[in-house]
This record gives C-alpha cells, structure tokens and sequence, in this order.
C-alpha cells in the first residue's frame, strides 16, 4: 500500500476539487425541492465553488486517518461512515481517495436529502453500473428528541448503492432518528473504522448517533477514528461536552484513547473561518 504525506494527500484531494466546476445548481439547491438546501446557507453559497488553498482542510485528515487505518490492518475492507453529506464535496474527495488508494473499502453517506444530482453523477463515474435504489418501510415519528418533527413526514428511508469492483459506495437518504437507518442490515455487519459526524450540530444528536452505532456493535473503540465537525471554540460548551461523554464511554473500554481538538478548514475553505473539528484516536 501506497504511504502519503498529508502534503501529497492535500494534493490529491485539491485534484479532485478542480474535477468539479459546479457543485451544486441554484433550481437544485432550493428549498424546495430540497429540505434544509443541502445545510448550504444561502449567504455562503456563492463559495461553494472558489478554488481552495493548500492548507489542510477536515476532507484531508479523514482520508490520513483513512490511511493510516489501512496500514494497521492491510487486510480488512476499510469502512467509513459520514453522517451529513451535504453537497457531497467532503463525501466525493473521500471517494475519489479510496478508489486510488485503498484496496478494499465500502463507504458510506448518510443524510436527510436525496443524493445532490452532481454528486451522485460523481459516484456513478466513479463505479462500473448505475447506483440501484432500495426503498425501506415509511418513516414511524419517534418522540426523540424532545419536540423533534422529522422534515421528510413519513418519506421512507432509502439506500442508493453504487459498486466498483467489489468496493461500496452507498447513500443512504433519511432522517437519522428514524432508528431503522442504523440497522445492521442497512449500515453492515462490521464496525466502521473512520466515523465522521458533521450533521445537525446539535448535542443531542451527537449522543445519539453514537448510541446507535453502540447499540449496532458498529463502533470498536478499539479500532475506530471517530471524528466530530462544528464543536465550540470552548470546552465547555454543549457540543464538546456531548463529544466528551462519547469520549469517556469509548476509553472506558480503551484506555488508550485520547481526543485532539484541531482548528481546521471544512470543505468552503479559506473561504470561512476555520472549524473546530474533534477526533477520537488510539
């Protein structure tokens, strides 16, 4: 297996941008069709397209820890789990890094909008055949959390998998507390090894995403990188400290553990301040 320097990993990964003159459309991008515009805020959505520099950015140290995994354990498929997808310009520069660089992987994305039409055409250049579609039971309100009102109504669940070889990529498209989404049948039989949440931002959803991956058997605390986008500059503000429970439970069975705070680019850039981003490492 091929060893890259986070410098030759940013190189890659700025390629890959610059496959990609338009990330997203105006008519696709409104609300509606879409339900929350892709969690791309109107006032920053003229960036979503300006190149980016060279310094390191969150895509970039998720394909590292990628790496560095795959080096640990030659012999296993690589799995990767990305909780919000928005756009898909995190999500694809992953893709595009595991088709060059990892032997075996199955990726995947979950989020509450359908697949953003340039992304999926993306992973479908990426892979041998169309994606095929599979479409679960309706979508059952749960009262979690507190007030909580799912914007896809009863919309079922679906997952969109494309194949290349015998590597995965899958989308899948639903609201995360409908419970059915963290299945082992729908998310695999095996832990993930990079964990990536950079959905609602919220501490209650952080705590429960973790909580269903646990309950699946899908985190190996000793075996994972579990990372989280959009913690607060402070320490003891809700997000870190939803981050530090998550913590404590994974050291509890891996005393080895620790959690490193970075101030790092997401994927507008320079073009934003930088992000706190947190990950869980042994």
């Amino acid at each position: 297996m091929k060893v890259l320097s986070l410098e030759k990993i940013i190189t890659f990964n700025r390629e890959s941008l610059a496959l990609v003159p338009v990330w997203i459309y105006p008519d696709e991008w409104v609300s509606p069709p879409t339900l929350f515009n892709y969690g791309l805020p109107r006032h920053v959505f003229h960036l979503i397209n300006l190149p980016q520099s060279n310094e390191p950015t969150e895509a970039d140290l998720l394909c590292m820890f990628l790496l560095q995994r795959a080096a640990e354990e030659p012999n296993e498929t690589l799995r990767y789990l990305e909780i919000g997808t928005s756009v898909g310009k995190n999500a694809f520069q992953i893709a595009r890094f595991a088709s060059q660089f990892l032997p075996s992987f199955e990726l995947h994305f979950l989020d509450l909008e359908k697949p953003n039409p340039t992304f999926a055409n993306l992973l479908s250049a990426l892979s041998d055949a169309p994606p095929v579609v599979r479409e679960g039971s309706p979508y059952v309100q749960t009262k979690y959390p507190s007030g909580y009102v799912s914007p896809r109504g009863s919309t079922p669940y679906r997952s969109h998998l494309w194949k290349r070889g015998s590597n995965l990529f899958t989308y899948h498209e639903g609201d995360e507390f409908d419970n059915k989404i963290w299945s082992r049948e729908s998310l695999g039989n095996r832990p993930f090894h990079v964990v990536f949440s950079d959905a609602l931002h919220n501490p209650e959803a952080l705590l429960h995403e973790f909580s269903m991956l646990d309950s699946q058997g899908l985190v190996d605390p000793a075996n994972v990188v579990y990372c989280f986008d959009d913690l607060e500059h402070s320490a003891d503000q809700p997000m870190w400290s939803a981050a530090r429970t998550i913590f404590g439970k994974m050291q509890a069975s891996n005393p080895r553990l620790s959690m490193t705070h970075y101030r790092v680019n997401a994927w507008l850039g320079q073009h934003e301040p930088p992000h706190n981003f947190g990950a869980i490492t042994s």
